[in-house]
């Protein structure tokens, strides 16, 4: 046999060989991840959690017992006072200015069914929006964006920001607090509704303005005990990272049901992309009920990964995903930071500089921890009145640096003084009721 005919035959037997391996290594590459897939699958059902959109379907709530009854009849309403005060200066900022505070007095008074709607939907015991989570993905996501778009969810916050800024220049303190926690009530039921990320952010985005608005009548004068024992009842039901972890378990669902169903399946690669989607969820849930100091202690999400090929659509989502958890911390450090403040001028004499001990200020020691870094939370007291604030993500105390100033974010997370009174005439605490 001429050698040139072996070569040939000896070369094809190499590449045959070749082939087959690549072959049975390819089936079995598919099949080992397609394993992993449903044991894991198997072990989020057995622990009672959402795999698939389906699994997020509520059953029906009686329409009385629905906040989002209230909030449909108050919508169309709500949309139409934002929109004649939504563009104030004294709406967008902290500030008073009379002519804006007139406007937006007019305003509320010319729709005065919204509020007590607002009030029926508050003390309702749940609230399903009744998007129908059998949609496909983007299907359901167009849906929750329409929603969001149309003024429901943001609606309320909007309102009641309004109506107690108002109350604030008219140095009724009582009722801008009342407006507040009505608002954080509402953030409550809101997170009743399976929490994809986006309408979970939407609930943070919420608490976050109702907080802010808290400070500012913390800030602004007296509050009776009553007041201030009502604002830290409900504060006492927010902070929690366990809607955190719900939204990306929810999320999780979502994401599964994209890969399987909206995105294609390469034969080699499906199973591996749905893999690497579940392990890189597995490591956020581990990870969110740790400060953020332990993800950049052990470089949590930037160590060597597989390239986009292995990892799929889901390495895209890293980012997303972690701004997301950041911004839940943020949101635990505010909740806590303001119930630091709302006892510490309850309960800590004016002309001490002594730091008192979260036991002193009646609240949980959890209370004074620092979700970035798992620290003590930072108290100042200042010639204006107390400073309390986290490190926030940079990890570093930059001096207490709460207020965006220019183009720069604030560095710290928390509240302190900040705003000049607003320039009304003053009302007079209630009788028989202590202030600080």
């Amino acid at each position: 046999m001429k050698k040139w005919v072996k070569y040939l035959l000896w070369t094809g037997i190499v590449v045959g060989i070749f082939f087959i391996s690549a072959l049975i290594f390819s089936f079995y590459y598919v099949w080992s991840a397609g394993a992993q897939v449903k044991q894991k699958l198997a072990a989020i059902r057995e622990a009672g959690d959402p795999v698939c959109l389906a699994d997020l379907v509520r059953k029906p709530i009686p329409p009385e017992q629905n906040a989002a009854t209230y909030l449909l009849q108050a919508k169309d309403d709500m949309n139409a006072v934002v929109d004649k005060f939504y563009d104030l200066k004294s709406y967008q900022e902290y500030i008073y200015d009379p002519a804006d505070m007139k406007i937006i007095k007019d305003t509320l008074d010319a729709y005065p069914k919204v509020y007590p709607l607002l009030q029926q939907a508050a003390a309702c015991p749940d609230f399903d929006s009744k998007i129908d989570y059998n949609l496909p993905p983007k299907k359901l996501m167009d849906a929750i964006l329409d929603q969001m778009n149309s003024g429901f969810s943001r609606a309320p916050g909007r309102y009641l920001l309004a109506r107690a800024k108002l109350s604030i220049f008219q140095n009724d303190r009582e009722e801008a607090l009342r407006s507040v926690i009505l608002q954080l009530q509402l953030s409550r039921l809101f997170e009743h509704e399976p929490l994809i990320l986006t309408n979970y952010l939407v609930t943070i985005a919420l608490k976050n303005m109702a907080l802010q608005c808290a400070n500012e009548i913390l800030q602004s004068g007296p509050i009776s005990d009553q007041a201030r024992a009502a604002l830290d009842a409900e504060l006492s039901l927010h902070g929690s990272m366990d809607k955190c972890r719900t939204a990306l378990k929810h999320e999780r669902a979502f994401s599964m049901d994209t890969l399987i169903h909206e995105l294609p399946q390469p034969f080699l690669l499906a199973n591996q992309w749905q893999l690497y989607a579940l392990n890189m969820f597995e490591e956020f849930l581990k990870y969110s009920s740790k400060p953020l100091s332990d993800w950049v202690s052990k470089s949590y999400l930037q160590p060597q990964k597989p390239g986009l090929m292995l990892s799929g659509p889901a390495a895209m989502s890293i980012p997303a995903f972690k701004a997301a958890l950041v911004c839940a911390y943020r949101n635990q450090a505010m909740v806590r930071a303001i119930r630091i403040l709302n006892a510490l001028q309850k309960k800590a004499p004016i002309d001490s500089d002594k730091i008192p001990i979260m036991a002193e200020l009646s609240l949980p020691d959890e209370v004074g921890i620092d979700p970035f870094n798992g620290k003590t939370m930072i108290i100042k007291k200042l010639p204006e009145g107390w400073l309390v604030y986290s490190v926030g993500e940079n990890l570093i105390d930059d001096g207490g640096k709460i207020v965006e100033e220019s183009d720069n974010r604030p560095l710290d997370v928390g509240f302190g003084p900040k705003t000049p009174a607003p320039q009304a005439q003053e009302k007079e605490p209630a009788q028989n009721e202590t202030s600080q």
